[in-house]
């Protein structure tokens, strides 16, 4: 028993200091133009938003995240699109923010806050009920929700993923308009975040500046266009 309860406290040590300093790389696509998105072959894709809250509610305990933080997400006015079977079960979602009329803050990783301005659509976590995995779910809800975004009134759609996550994979089967990474160094409260031209260190609890962070280049007439360090 002292053997095990040793090995568990030094386990909860080793984590602890894992997420305290860590590295991560993300890939940041963007996508300029609506699209005909897939749809279920099984089963309906439905969008929650404000008043919502009790489909939230049943997602973060689905997850095992925090009902308060689900619910507020909702309230706050971002948006989720989520897919159920045929018996109505909640199968797989992905959130997404549209700022309307001014920025808004969404979240995005670490506990940083994004500060997405208006006119853009922000994807910033999916999740898929593991019995429904690898059924093509994630693709399917990424594209409608893109198309969601533009519906609602963004000029262009960001979405991320790191590089050694699966997703990415997947939203590089897509059509987008180019790709970029950010490297992020995390060490205790602070996050050092840089690309080629941007370098900030934050507290994991600030907010980045959307315009400042991705690589967009606007002209003497006011179009944007992708700086040429995109990834093809």
């Amino acid at each position: 028993m002292i053997h095990r309860s040793a090995r568990q406290t030094l386990g909860r040590l080793y984590w602890g200091f894992r997420n305290q300093v860590c590295r991560r790389t993300w890939s940041f696509f963007a996508w300029e133009s609506r699209s005909k998105p897939p749809q279920l072959t099984q089963g309906r894709t439905i969008l929650a938003g404000k008043g919502d809250e009790a489909i939230g509610e049943r997602m973060a305990v689905l997850r095992g995240a925090s009902v308060d933080q689900y619910r507020a997400w909702l309230t706050a006015g971002h948006w989720v699109l989520y897919a159920v079977g045929p018996d109505n079960d909640i199968q797989s979602w992905i959130w997404f923010t549209v700022a309307k009329g001014g920025p808004q803050i969404a979240p995005f990783d670490f506990g940083i806050g994004m500060n997405v301005p208006p006119g853009i659509g922000f994807l910033w976590d999916a999740f898929t009920v593991p019995a429904y995995r690898r059924r093509g779910l994630y693709k399917t809800l990424l594209m409608q929700s893109v198309e969601e975004c533009f519906v609602h009134g963004a000029r262009r759609v960001w979405g991320h993923a790191q590089v050694t996550n699966k997703s990415r994979t997947v939203i590089l089967t897509t059509d987008h308009a180019g790709e970029t990474r950010i490297q992020a160094t995390r060490i205790g409260p602070f996050c050092r975040i840089s690309r080629p031209g941007f370098h900030r260190t934050i507290s994991v609890r600030g907010v980045l500046e959307m315009d400042a962070l991705l690589p967009i280049h606007r002209d003497e007439g006011g179009a944007t266009s992708f700086m040429t360090e995109l990834l093809s």
